[in-house]
């Protein structure tokens, strides 16, 4: 059972394989009205989630317009290289809503290094965002690199949460703790949480 209303929808804890999500991405998604800000598609909803419920959100042919959505939950879904390589397309899309978002939650998704430095090649399109969440998966320091690289395009940035990252040392945390403190540029930052019990 999912909730709709004119402003959110919760689709989170759905266990569907990639067939049931196209098919019900065919009969909800053509109902969501324009005034959407939050949509959940956390915990389950498809896997892999790049060919379900996430595709009829960045697909180029799909007519869903959502033009008011500022936060978007992905987390504890399986994200691989095509459902990434999605998110950065639409990100980059002058013309499409998830440039706009506020909020994005990718904690528990399976992150890696590459998919990271995917994400970050598109940080330049996207300083709305205010809050992002990529705790909990398996990007190392290669993904944290490509994250200084580009993480200056972030200038809204208030909240980012890097924690529970197993594949991240402490000097590689210090070493982004001075380029928060120096280089970030980020004017508007308020939270940082490298793990479960310390803040930035």
């Amino acid at each position: 059972r999912h909730n709709m209303c004119s402003d959110s929808a919760n689709l989170s804890r759905i266990p569907l394989d990639d067939e049931g999500a196209r098919w019900m991405a065919s009969r909800t998604f053509c109902r969501v009205p324009e005034t959407l800000k939050t949509l959940d598609l956390s915990s389950g909803t498809c896997s892999p989630i790049g060919y379900g419920l996430l595709k009829p959100l960045t697909r180029l042919d799909y007519p869903m317009q959502l033009p008011r959505l500022e936060n978007l939950d992905l987390s504890n879904n399986t994200l691989n290289a095509t459902a990434i390589a999605m998110l950065a397309c639409a990100i980059a899309r002058d013309d499409h809503c998830l440039n706009r978002l506020r909020r994005l939650n990718l904690c528990n998704t399976g992150l890696d290094s590459n998919g990271l430095t995917t994400l970050a090649c598109v940080f330049e399109y996207w300083d709305s965002l205010a809050a992002l969440d990529i705790s909990s998966n398996r990007w190392g320091r290669q993904g944290l690199e490509a994250f200084m690289d580009h993480g200056h395009h972030l200038r809204g940035l208030t909240t980012l949460d890097l924690s529970d990252v197993k594949t991240i040392d402490t000097p590689a945390y210090i070493r982004f703790a001075k380029w928060l403190r120096c280089d970030s540029g980020w004017m508007y930052i308020e939270k940082v949480v490298l793990n479960s019990s310390r803040r930035l």
